[in-house]
């Protein structure tokens, strides 16, 4: 009887020795840890997707608004040119004086605030008329000496057609650049009409409050060297900065255009917190799980070494020893008691 309750003890033991052998290798909180790191991997995953759409939509948007600056900048400066053309066909007809001139280029001034003046220089080069008139009759009498100047003027004669400037530094203290429009009449050069930009003027009449607080946009010339700027609003992302050239290439205006990069809409930024909140939460049960499961493991080692311990006690006495509920029935038997009581 002894022999046979060892016996029938073994396969128990066997299979919680099993038992225990797969609990050491894989414990019960690991995979709730597989799927816990796999949430966190897929979160990082939306993450960084949702981050480089957004970038990727910022850098649309910036080239939309470069786009829109570029095209805008080119109809005003088609605009001046048509316009200086038409003035220059009038004059070379005889069909514009003087006081038409003042009247007609004064208006089309103010209606352009890029703008610092339309000029009339005549054969010999020398201004004879300005408007505004006021704010700049100290050119009258003066002479196209500055080199952008004379070299652009020379040249429309040259060729019988608009021609830019460079950039640079005008009388009237501003960086700045000029077209100037040759007038001709039956074959005769009778002088240009010139039209002066201001460049601070033109950024800002071309680029829009919202642009101005979020990007840093100026004038360069192909050197680098810069002309004029808006206000910098800070660091610059180089994956978000356009140079765009505004008039021929060989006149060298440039327009840079650059933004750093955005901050995350509100909505993206809920929904990382959210995900950030689930994850914590997760966490913090797996560490619950993992102490209760410890607490759990630690008291049926407690309860195998303390039923171990009483199998062993009981066995080891001489004596008949059993144990019967309040009903009389057996609830332990030791070996003994067979051998004693057959």
């Amino acid at each position: 009887m002894s022999e046979e309750n060892t016996q029938s003890g073994g396969p128990g033991s066997c299979q919680d020795g099993r038992n225990r052998g797969r609990e050491d290798i894989y414990p019960l909180w690991f995979a709730p840890a597989i799927f816990l790191g796999s949430f966190i991997f897929a979160f990082a995953m939306l993450l960084w997707f949702l981050h480089s759409n957004a970038y990727k939509l910022e850098k649309e948007e910036l080239s939309a608004d470069v786009s829109a600056v570029q095209n805008t900048v080119n109809l005003q400066l088609n605009g001046t040119r048509d316009y200086l053309l038409m003035l220059a066909k009038e004059r070379g007809s005889g069909d514009m004086d003087a006081k038409s001139f003042q009247e007609r280029a004064v208006r089309y001034v103010t209606d352009h605030p890029e703008m610092i003046n339309i000029t009339w220089v005549d054969a010999d080069f020398v201004v004879r008329d300005v408007a505004p008139f006021a704010a700049n009759k100290q050119i009258l009498g003066l002479r196209l000496d500055l080199p952008e100047p004379k070299r652009a003027s020379h040249l429309a004669k040259q060729q019988r057609q608009p021609v830019y400037t460079r950039p640079f530094e005008a009388i009237q203290g501003k960086p700045s650049f000029e077209i100037w429009v040759p007038v001709f009449h039956n074959g005769a050069f009778l002088g240009l009409f010139g039209g002066v930009y201001s460049y601070e003027k033109l950024l800002y009449s071309v680029v829009g409050p919202k642009v101005r607080k979020t990007c840093n946009v100026k004038v360069v010339d192909v050197s680098g060297k810069v002309f004029s700027e808006l206000p910098p609003v800070g660091p610059l992302d180089e994956g978000m900065v356009y140079r765009v050239p505004m008039t021929p290439p060989e006149n060298g205006f440039i327009l840079f255009y650059g933004c750093g990069r955005g901050g995350i809409g509100w909505e993206l930024l809920l929904l990382e917190l959210l995900c950030m909140a689930l994850v914590l939460a997760m966490a913090y049960s797996m560490l619950g799980l993992k102490r209760e499961i410890g607490e759990h493991k630690r008291a049926d080692e407690a309860l195998r070494e303390s039923e171990e311990l009483h199998r062993l006690t009981l066995s080891s006495i001489s004596d008949a020893v059993f144990m019967t509920d309040d009903s009389g029935s057996f609830r332990y038997v030791c070996p003994n008691v067979d051998i004693i009581f057959g």
